[in-house]
């Protein structure tokens, strides 16, 4: 009887024990050490993507103070001319109360800057904040992908803002309806001697395997094209991460045309159409620098995107073309059910990416611009 008693007595202390140690394990997962977060935080909420030349860079930050005492910080934004050297500088003091936030921005003259450093001082120390490098057409366009929602050189860490100089353009009235009579070769000017293609890597298969029904058999033997993308939607509007690639993957010598077909992405968004337009003019103008005589920008396309966005994009295109050398290459013939349908026997099934007709209709209408 006492060996039964004693037999059940253990029992009962290990079970008290375990439970004891799970619960006090529990306890720790669920508890973080206060020493794990850091006292001030600099948070970024937006940095302005694109610019034309002469316009202000918007940088809005927040600051959090995450101890129990009110706390006096300063945030500095340093300009830093083209040539590296600083030509002027925005501090702003800010009290942010304990356990916080408190926003603020800054509008930043970007005409003669190269680039842009900020920081922010606490009582605790420093708290680096990003830097911003302007990028211009003549400048080397960098290494760069989508990190954090914004544009950045994988290299050094820089977030980029590519900048353009605005062109509008004035026609002269008295011959515009002339123009619609002209053809392409009667139009004064040189027929492009050769060509370059890019088009986006979700259409071509993951090994690049469906390229040739897609690329005109002229470009694939020449090897005058390339793919770009994919392009994720990861905060930076997929037209300014084709024209990043687009940008650093042309040749040279530069060739007399140039054919864009533009990411799908931005049709699953609500982009900006200011923002899209002066992304495509960005590449244009970074394409006219180089020595391309001749653009085509053909407008995206995605099965079953609404009919106002593909319309405003599209306008979007003809704006940022309107005053130089190019053209827009519409979606719409490419939009038929019979080019998106994942089976030619199961009618209302489409695909985001032409099926095999309509790879074939994008290779037909690419040969016909190819000189």
């Amino acid at each position: 009887m006492r060996l039964k008693a004693r037999a059940e007595m253990r029992c009962i202390a290990m079970v008290v024990l375990f439970l004891s140690t799970a619960f006090a394990a529990e306890a720790r997962k669920g508890v973080q050490p206060a020493s794990t977060r850091a006292p001030f935080y600099l948070l970024v909420d937006h940095l302005s993507p694109v610019l034309y030349e002469g316009e202000p860079m918007t940088a809005c930050f927040r600051v959090e103070n995450t101890t129990d005492k009110e706390a006096k910080v300063e945030l500095c934004a340093t300009v830093f001319g083209k040539d590296g050297k600083k030509s002027d500088e925005d501090r702003r003091k800010l009290v942010v109360e304990a356990k916080g936030q408190l926003s603020c921005r800054f509008d930043l003259t970007m005409e003669s800057a190269g680039s842009v450093g900020f920081k922010m001082t606490t009582p605790q120390g420093t708290v680096p904040g990003p830097k911003v490098r302007a990028v211009r057409d003549r400048d080397a366009w960098p290494q760069a992908g989508a990190v954090a929602g914004r544009l950045t050189d994988r290299t050094s860490g820089d977030v980029i803002v590519p900048i353009v100089a605005r062109r509008e353009h004035k026609e002269e009235r008295s011959f515009s309806s002339l123009r619609w009579l002209v053809t392409e070769d009667g139009t004064g000017k040189a027929r492009p001697q050769n060509a370059f293609l890019f088009l986006p890597a979700e259409w071509l298969g993951k090994k690049f395997e469906r390229a040739a029904e897609c690329v005109p058999e002229k470009l694939l033997a020449a090897k005058a094209w390339k793919s770009y993308g994919p392009c994720p939607l990861k905060g930076v509007p997929p037209v300014l991460l084709a024209v990043s690639e687009c940008a650093r993957k042309l040749p040279q010598p530069a060739p007399g045309r140039v054919v864009v077909w533009m990411p799908m992405g931005d049709l699953q968004t609500s982009v900006d159409p200011r923002l899209y337009r002066i992304s495509v003019e960005v590449l244009l103008s970074r394409f006219e620098a180089a020595g391309v005589k001749d653009v085509v920008i053909a407008a995206p396309m995605l099965y079953g995107s609404p009919e106002a966005l593909n319309r405003m994009l599209g306008e979007a295109i003809k704006k940022a073309l309107d005053g130089r050398p190019g053209r827009m290459l519409d979606a719409e013939p490419f939009l038929e059910d019979a080019f998106w349908r994942l089976d030619a026997g199961t009618p209302g099934v489409f695909g985001r990416t032409p099926n095999a007709d309509g790879r074939k209709k994008i290779r037909q209408a690419l040969a016909d611009l190819i000189p």
